[in-house]
């Protein structure tokens, strides 16, 4: 059994969100490497650590973002074992021109294909929706299947971005809340 929940941060529950977000990076580190295997080298992947990734996100779950205007969800086994997760809120992208953005949904290998990933986007789009969002927009690279992932979805591909060197392009997909 899955069960997903909001991350929220407050004093009380500020260690468990510092958990999290190693655990949040650890299945994102797996699910990048599986994911991504195919379109980018094995330096490209081999480049990717925890350690510095784990910064950012600390900036980003702060007690002034989270549950303000950034949002997440994790999928957690009945173990507390964390096997996917979404990250959404408002755009800060200048260069995009829709007001919310689902920044990352990643899903460890072995558990996608069993509608995890379709709970935690359909969670995002209905907090964002929630919040006043009009929009959701975000970046897939273009060979990978989660771009059929968020075809099925309805998304609308709006944008295409090049990537460098031999890279596949990603593509912008947006959805209309309602």
């Amino acid at each position: 059994m899955i069960k997903i929940r909001e991350v929220t941060y407050t004093q009380e529950t500020r260690e468990t969100v510092l958990r999290d977000i190693a655990e949040v990076k650890r299945v994102w580190l797996q699910s990048y490497k599986t994911t991504y295997s195919e379109p980018f080298s094995q330096s490209n992947l081999d480049s990717r650590t925890l350690g510095k990734y784990i910064g950012n996100l600390k900036q980003s779950f702060t007690q002034e973002n989270l549950g303000n205007d950034q949002y997440l969800f994790v999928a957690e086994l009945e173990t507390g074992k964390m096997v996917g997760y979404a990250y959404c809120g408002r755009n800060i992208y200048p260069d995009i021109e829709f007001d919310s953005v689902l920044y990352e949904l990643y899903l460890l290998k072995e558990y996608q294909g069993h509608k995890i990933g379709s709970e935690l986007f359909n969670r995002s789009k209905s907090r964002l929706f929630e919040q006043g969002y009009q929009t959701m927009f975000l970046w897939c690279v273009e060979e990978i299947p989660s771009c059929k992932f968020y075809d099925k979805k309805l998304g609308e591909r709006v944008k295409i971005k090049p990537r460098n060197g031999n890279d596949p392009p990603e593509i912008g997909f947006v959805w209309r809340l309602k």
